[in-house]
């Protein structure tokens, strides 16, 4: 019987006359039309079901992510935080909070458009991705800044992530939207804090906020914890 809703087919499903059924199928194992228009209705019943689970699943992970870089958004990461913290502290394990700026990003729309500076920001959230573990939250905070969240991660395993970050933004070759045989060099620019004894949450942002601020006062394209 195939599964199908809003004329796509999202699967079949198979259909066993139990061999002691005497109400819907005959003992000679055909098939009626009747009992065939019966069957597809409920295979309609079931494709519909379907479509609606995925469709509400697509919902919830879209109220989730950034539109723009396809990574977590800001309210994804509170909450998100606040549960890594606490099995941190219940469980006495490591967590650690990167702070991430894209150095000078005025400048680039401002010489290059806002589209093209759209376009940085969602290459960005591709190379985060793909630079860190799968269990590493990347979100987008708001503007040009990140924040990622490492969870069962001390400072000296966050550090070495943090400096990949920043070889791999800097070696990539941002394409040019209005000239693509031309290419831009991004920084960034990052904070790091790893949760200590009786530190909250809003703590542990906050530290790497104030890390992330002093790499940049102090050159940008550096991390500092």
């Amino acid at each position: 019987v195939p599964l199908q809703s809003h004329g796509q087919l999202l699967g079949f499903c198979e259909v066993v006359p139990h061999s002691q059924e005497k109400v819907f199928f005959d003992e000679s194992g055909v098939v009626s039309e009747w009992q065939k228009d019966v069957l597809f209705d409920v295979g309609g019943i079931i494709a519909l079901i379907l479509d609606n689970l995925r469709l509400n699943r697509e919902i919830k992970r879209q109220s989730l992510i950034d539109p723009l870089t396809q990574a977590y958004n800001r309210h994804y990461f509170v909450d998100r935080l606040t549960s890594e913290v606490e099995r941190a502290v219940r469980y006495a394990r490591p967590v650690s909070v990167l702070f991430v700026d894209l150095d000078d990003f005025k400048l680039i729309n401002d010489k290059y458009g806002h589209l093209q500076g759209d376009e940085v920001l969602r290459m960005l959230g591709r190379l985060f991705t793909a630079s860190l573990r799968d269990v590493d939250v990347v979100c987008r905070y708001g503007g040009d800044e990140f924040v990622i969240l490492l969870p069962e991660t001390e400072t000296s395993m966050a550090l070495p992530a943090a400096e990949k970050l920043l070889r791999s933004v800097r070696s990539h070759a941002f394409s040019i939207l209005d000239d693509p045989a031309r290419t831009l060099t991004v920084t960034i620019s990052i904070g790091l804090s790893t949760l200590r004894p009786g530190q909250s949450e809003d703590a542990l942002l906050k530290a790497a906020d104030a890390a992330l601020y002093r790499a940049k006062s102090l050159g940008r394209n550096r991390v500092e914890v």
